[in-house]
């Protein structure tokens, strides 16, 4: 019985901790958003490893992904272009594990996407805690 009750606060010592992990992992992901475009205009303090995209306008990566997955329609997400995933990977390996230059985080209130514009896909999806 005891080492029932080991086994069983062992795994829960290990989803706290992953649980923690992660939710740090985006809180990094929003500062990083917000200290990215509150700067938007001066690029001397834009991170190198976010930047605000270029190519494609926020109204069409929006189109493209509630084709994909369910978005809210009432809502304005942020969008940034990856530059250097592995300064991101370093805050968030698991968030960030198959995410590669040039693909996009979109941010909502409620959870953030990283979206590859090249093959129409849905990498990966968190949910945003405040």
């Amino acid at each position: 019985m005891s080492s029932y009750l080991k086994s069983k606060g062992s795994k829960t010592v290990f989803f706290v901790a992953t649980f923690v992990l992660n939710l740090l992992g985006v809180l990094g992901i929003i500062v990083i958003l917000s200290n990215n475009f509150s700067n938007s205009n001066s690029n001397s303090n834009t991170p190198n490893s976010i930047q605000t995209p270029v190519s494609l306008a926020s109204n069409e990566v929006v189109t493209k992904i509630s084709q994909l997955i369910l978005v809210p329609s009432d809502e304005e997400p942020r969008v940034a272009t990856i530059n250097d995933v592995e300064t991101l990977k370093k805050q968030n390996a698991e968030f960030y594990k198959n995410a590669e230059k040039d693909d996009l985080i979109v941010l909502y209130k409620t959870r953030v996407i990283i979206y590859r514009p090249s093959t129409d896909k849905i990498i990966n999806v968190a949910p945003v805690v405040n």
